[in-house]
């Protein structure tokens, strides 16, 4: 079979010329050959070599590009080529898992011998277990991994209940392929998952450095779609209760008629997914970003009340914000987020509970707009992606009559407009800078300590944002007709 974006790929071309003449036979395995199906770029490209040993296979391709052994135990070598292009080959391998769950508790064996449908029957996923011979250019797919891809199916090799007994963590492959790829999880595929939840919650079996790894990869590559990938296996409530509990839970229609708190979040996954972020920010949302929008809202449930008020019954999430933070710090905690070096979870944390700010905008001084908003390390840009993602997710009844997809987010433009205009008065790196040090305010007060002090440089610092102080002059009157007794 003539598949374009492999017969031509140079790196296959350069080990098929390497191996030509030995004996051997080399087959494109696993997602590569599922990309090239799906028209999708090619990132990595596994190769399986047969009917030669390994010595000799890292001889031969030494003179093609440097070869370093990746895994001897497993027959596992990379080579990458002068042009950085790097490809990881293996002879023919079969496991024998200890039915443990743990994905390190398998023995495998190599055997250049092997034929490679045998090689296949070890792979997850169907469509991950087929093989393209580079010389022949036949594809070996015993277990219709082409129709899936066709299909758009996530279908386990053999019976799912033993795959993922063999390894839990092939569960969560699942789901991130399934959100990756924009594909569902066959049936029995998912029932398998659900009837081996339990290998989750124990860390020994499925470390929590894998499981935060493929949840971040998954929730950034589609944000949304992840979500319903994880509610439909039973993972959410498995490994992320909190986010379980925001099903159910209603919010007032005049401001949310989007529907509960789990369709709110959705919407806003949807929001930082859709080409309207690129356009705001210039860039694709990051995984923190995504963590932030997934977990903004999770201290709802638990602070909801639907009480009268001056005879007007209401409901409301008094403190939902710094609620949230402690369950987002939590859950950050236990799942190792941290690990997967893309999510810090004290911003994540601050993140959260600092959602909600822009809600006092009207009454927000300068310098609090400065800290929180325009914070020099990044923290500020980041949060005022979360305030637009949670903003477009916050629906009108008015709007959904209409059909609108996102609410239209004045709000958020009105921060914009407080932010450029100090801007255009220099905050970066705490400029403008202070007009009065804290010596001079104590002379002109005539006090030595006390939170006057403080009180006083902050209550400057918004008049020189304000643009009612300029000259250091200014700042005395400012500051004796303000402070002084």
């Amino acid at each position: 079979m003539h598949i374009p974006s492999l017969t031509k790929n140079s790196a296959i071309q350069a080990i098929s010329s390497a191996l030509k003449g030995t004996g051997a036979t080399a087959y494109v395995v696993g997602g590569a050959i599922r990309d090239a199906f799906m028209d999708r770029p090619i990132s990595d490209i596994d190769i399986v070599i047969s009917g030669i040993p390994l010595p000799e296979v890292e001889q031969l391709l030494a003179g093609i590009g440097r070869v370093d052994v990746v895994g001897r135990r497993f027959a596992v070598i990379r080579i990458t080529l002068p042009d950085r292009t790097r490809i990881d080959i293996a002879l023919p391998r079969i496991d024998a898992s200890f039915g443990t769950g743990r994905y390190r508790d398998v023995e495998v064996r190599a055997d250049p011998n092997l034929p490679i449908e045998e090689d296949l029957s070890r792979r997850d996923f169907t469509i991950n277990a087929m093989a393209w011979n580079i010389t022949t250019h036949d594809l070996i797919d015993p277990y219709g991994g082409r129709d899936d891809v066709e299909r758009r199916i996530i279908r386990c090799v053999g019976i799912p209940v033993e795959r993922f007994q063999e390894d839990a963590t092939r569960m969560l492959r699942a789901v991130r392929f399934a959100a990756q790829l924009g594909f569902t999880i066959d049936p029995d595929t998912t029932e398998g998952i659900r009837n081996k939840l339990s290998l989750l919650n124990d860390e020994f079996v499925t470390p929590r450095e894998v499981i935060a790894h493929e949840l971040v990869a998954g929730f950034v590559a589609a944000p949304a779609r992840m979500l319903d990938v994880l509610l439909d296996s039973g993972i959410t409530n498995t490994l992320m209760p909190e986010l379980e509990a925001l099903r159910g839970c209603t919010q007032p229609e005049a401001f949310h008629a989007e529907g509960d708190v789990w369709a709110h979040t959705h919407l806003a996954l949807e929001a930082i997914a859709d080409p309207s972020f690129e356009r705001q920010f210039g860039i694709h949302p990051s995984a923190q970003v995504a963590l932030a929008t997934l977990l903004h809202d999770i201290g709802k449930p638990p602070t909801a009340t639907n009480d009268e008020r001056n005879g007007v019954r209401q409901i409301r999430f008094e403190g939902h914000t710094p609620r949230g933070a402690v369950m987002a710090e939590k859950l950050c905690t236990r799942l190792k987020l941290a690990s997967t070096g893309a999510i810090d979870c004290p911003l994540l944390v601050w993140m959260i509970e600092h959602h909600d700010d822009v809600m006092n905008l009207d009454s927000m001084r300068p310098s609090t707009v400065e800290r929180i908003f325009l914070a020099t390390d990044g923290r500020g840009e980041l949060l005022q992606q979360l305030v637009w993602a949670d903003a477009r997710a916050s629906l009108r009844p008015e709007e959904l009559k209409k059909k609108h997809r996102f609410h239209e987010i004045q709000g958020f433009f009105d921060l914009q407009k407080r932010i450029k205009e100090i801007e255009k008065r220099g905050y970066r790196d705490r400029s403008p800078s202070t007009l009065l040090t804290s010596t001079e305010i104590m002379e002109l007060l005539n006090i030595t300590s006390g939170k006057t002090i403080g009180d006083a440089i902050e209550a400057l610092r918004d008049a020189q944002l304000d643009g009612t102080v300029r000259t250091h002059d200014q700042a005395i009157k400012f500051i004796t007709a303000t402070y002084a007794a």
